[in-house]
């Protein structure tokens, strides 16, 4: 479940050989990071830049261009919240970070079924919901399940919090690896 791993390796692209670079510019008073991970060699295979500024990160590079909403900016302890990364991404730009998985998001409510008590506590009103949605998802598309999920949601629960599952283009994820890649190289 894609979605809501966070610190495990979306892809199996390898980054032994890639150096891990930091830039800061000043442009009008205001600061600019880049962050560069580039083989060693000088080639732009995997290469991957990281521009942040003005609350948006810039991805460019050999995994193509995407533009999230809010600036990301690798430290020791960080790593990508894909859900939350991709809704930074819709926000600020017409790109799809994938497509919905009604399969993915089953074993994503299925999980807070079996898990329920320990995730939610005793709330038998909301287990029987995530039990409805599990059973009503074979039935419901990409659109009618939002509907159903974020806007009738009687439970008010956070966008994060509501099962939703993507297959996110490998791109995505491979620019998702280079950012904890960049994290882990941090002291």
């Amino acid at each position: 479940m894609e979605i809501r791993d966070l610190r495990s390796k979306k892809t199996n692209v390898d980054f032994k050989e890639h150096i891990f670079t930091e830039e800061t510019f000043v442009c009008e008073e205001k600061k600019i990071y880049v962050y560069h991970l580039r083989h060693k060699n000088g080639s732009n295979n995997n290469y991957v830049k990281f521009t942040v500024n003005n609350n948006t990160t810039l991805v460019e590079g050999d995994r193509g261009n995407w533009i999230f909403n809010k600036c990301f900016h690798p430290h020791k302890n960080g790593y990508v919240s894909s859900q939350y990364w991709v809704e930074k991404l819709k926000t600020s730009s017409t790109q799809e970070a994938g497509k919905f998985s009604s399969k993915i998001t089953k074993e994503i409510i299925k999980d807070n079924i079996t898990d329920f008590n320990d995730i939610w506590g005793n709330r038998p009103d909301l287990k029987k919901w995530f039990c409805n949605l599990y059973d009503e998802l074979d039935h419901l598309n990409e659109h009618e399940y939002v509907q159903l999920t974020y806007v009738e949601n009687p439970y008010d629960l956070d966008a994060e919090d509501i099962p939703f599952g993507k297959e996110l283009h490998y791109d995505l994820k491979v620019v998702f690896d280079v950012y904890n890649e960049m994290c882990n190289r941090l002291d």
